[in-house]
């Protein structure tokens, strides 16, 4: 890739951990690039920019030397970390952790709004475990898996995050808290940008704007109907987006219970034994 056109850092996940929030806050420092869309989907085998021409556009007209992407799959999609390095180099990676039972049940309520699941939260976490059993590469796992109902497979962040340090090295990779980023943002922010060789002090006060309101389907059939025009035509097609909009209202989902808490607790403790994911097994 050209280096006057490539980005220089990534947010890599983990999906519903604030990505969106933190990649807003970094575009509000001077210097810094933040790509629109905020996700391009580009080492996840070119799900959204196909080509490597197309993603570098993306970055083609700004001055800013220092520039980025944020895509959460990249953290667990099978390969990534790999190809980021052979087309990147030791590019700033940044990751964003979160109570990983907290996360998957947030995941959970996510892809319900996008009408891709209608199973309970308890089936849905049940038969991911049976799924990952049954697996004996990563490679087995199927993109709509990957994408959609990897709840509990996302916070297996050790061996995450693992795959990134060995591709790219420890000095390329920065984790930081949900719980600190949405405590201080103002700080974790300059951290980042510190990171990824911006100046902190041409951060201005950041505008904070709500990100990802909680939405719920009005009609859940309606939505799951969206989800499965969206396998059949792609992310952006029309018929999803006309559903979706027409059916979405602003609703918090439920809390978890304490046995689904319980439940995927050890679900959770489960899956992270299984051979698939002793970090050993990547090499």
């Amino acid at each position: 890739m050209k280096d006057q056109q490539k980005p220089t850092f990534l947010i890599a996940g983990a999906q519903k951990c604030g990505t969106s929030s933190l990649h807003a806050y970094m575009a509000q420092c001077a210097g810094v690039y933040c790509s629109a869309p905020k996700e391009l989907h580009y080492f996840d085998d070119g799900y959204l920019t196909p080509t490597q021409d197309a993603y570098l556009k993306h970055f083609s007209l700004t001055n800013c030397s220092i520039r980025g992407e944020s895509t959460p799959v990249y953290m667990c999609y099978p390969g990534v970390a790999q190809r980021i390095r052979q087309q990147l180099g030791a590019v700033k990676v940044i990751f964003i952790c979160r109570d990983p039972v907290a996360r998957a049940y947030s995941h959970y309520w996510h892809e319900v709004k996008l009408g891709w699941e209608g199973r309970t939260f308890e089936q849905a976490i049940e038969q991911e475990l049976q799924l990952l059993q049954q697996a004996d590469s990563l490679l087995q796992l199927d993109e709509d898996y990957l994408r959609h109902y990897s709840y509990l497979y996302r916070g297996l962040y050790d061996f995450h995050l693992s795959t990134f340090t060995a591709a790219l090295g420890q000095d390329c990779v920065k984790v930081i808290e949900f719980e600190q980023l949405v405590k201080q943002p103002r700080a974790m922010t300059r951290e980042c940008l510190a990171f990824v060789g911006a100046d902190p002090a041409k951060l201005a006060e950041l505008q904070s704007e709500p990100r990802n309101k909680s939405k719920l389907p009005l009609w859940p059939a309606y939505n799951r109907i969206a989800g499965r025009a969206e396998k059949r035509f792609g992310p952006d097609n029309l018929l999803s987006r006309l559903i979706k909009k027409s059916n979405l209202v602003e609703r918090k989902y439920p809390a978890m219970s304490q046995s689904q808490n319980n439940l995927a607790e050890e679900t959770l403790r489960q899956i992270a034994a299984l051979p698939l994911f002793k970090v050993e097994a990547q090499t």
